[in-house]
């Protein structure tokens, strides 16, 4: 894959899903590639990944390099990271330092390059940077006030009008135009896999602005179905906890009305995730801090994730599995 299809896609991937698709507010994941693409392959270079040794670990780091997305004001983003600054550095018993980047793509170029020791992706962001270096490891995911460490991309129907993915073939499903990116694009492949093409053989796929103008678009048969996302935690009557027919629930219509036909593989939160040849020692220090610190630091966990409030749980890879065969797909793969 060459240098301009990579740029292509660091662009639409590392976009976060809105409105309908996941109603999470994230920071915006876009802008150009790497520096250090390969012309040929598109792969960055893993960095030489020898391990760091256990016993002066901290003198041989010096500092401890934290990557989290800017967003625009760094020094607003830095600000209000201060606390959880301040928590690593004391559990680590060293310096810490806060690395802001102004996107995912210079996050993943930081975290390739080992720049930075440490990082807070979202979970696409987290799929392609391992697929690039393989050089990093999740830590630990976010969990929501409900308990749940991920989410789903679903296809929703109203009761009694379709049945299954077959019946689905020759009609329109509604996504809005920001779900296209992201874990819009796993559902799509997952989809396809599994014998309905949004491409218009099978079904016609047709984008709309806004999450509402999605369910507007159900309510009058216009779609057939809508490719939302729900947290599948919580009462099924109630819509569940989040998610599209959550929403419909808010919006006053009964959400047993609706049916989820299909489901895509979890999607995890926001990750944590750290160089893999850091000391075990490091590692185990970190991994305890942070599941503790929703309960022992309130403030430290609300600096660094305020969307999910639920606290941290350990992380592991195979959760970005799904994420990783789509990044895959696309031709990206870690320099050989």
């Amino acid at each position: 894959m060459n240098r301009f299809l990579t740029i292509l896609l660091l662009i639409f991937l590392l976009a976060s899903p809105a409105g309908l698709a996941q109603e999470q507010s994230q920071i915006p994941e876009q802008t150009q590639a790497a520096e250090d693409a390969d012309a040929e392959t598109g792969a960055i270079d893993p960095p030489e990944a020898s391990l760091i040794p256990e016993g002066d670990w901290r003198e041989e780091l010096g500092a401890f390099r934290i990557g989290i997305v800017s967003g625009g004001d760094i020094s607003e983003t830095v600000a209000r990271a201060e606390p959880f600054r301040l928590a690593i550095a004391e559990a680590l018993n060293m310096r810490v330092e806060l690395f802001p980047a102004r996107d995912f793509s210079a996050l993943i170029d930081a975290a390739s390059d080992s720049r930075i020791e440490y990082a807070v992706f979202s979970a696409s962001a987290y799929a392609l940077a391992w697929s690039l270096c393989e050089c990093i490891e999740p830590l630990v995911v976010a969990r929501s006030g409900d308990g749940a460490a991920d989410y789903r991309q679903v296809l929703i129907a109203s009761e009694g009008a379709v049945q299954d993915l077959e019946s689905l073939k020759g009609k329109r499903i509604a996504m809005i135009e920001t779900a296209t990116v992201g874990g819009g694009l796993l559902a799509l492949r997952e989809l396809k896999q599994a014998g309905l093409g949004l491409d218009g053989v099978d079904a016609e796929l047709v984008t709309v602005p806004t999450g509402e103008a999605a369910l507007e678009a159900l309510e009058s048969g216009e779609a057939d179905a809508v490719l939302g996302w729900s947290s599948l935690r919580g009462d099924k009557g109630e819509g569940y906890s989040r998610g599209t027919l959550q929403r419909i629930a808010r919006r006053g219509e009964p959400a047993a009305s609706y049916t989820i036909v299909w489901q895509s593989s979890p999607i995890p939160h926001r990750t944590h995730a750290m160089r893999k040849n850091l000391p075990a020692q490091a590692k185990t220090i970190l991994r305890s801090k942070l599941t503790a610190m929703f309960d022992a630091d309130p403030v430290a966990y609300d600096s660094i994730e305020p969307i999910h409030g639920g606290g941290f749980i350990a992380a592991r890879q195979g959760e970005y599995e799904a994420l990783i065969e789509l990044m895959r797909s696309k031709g990206v793969k870690a320099a050989e």
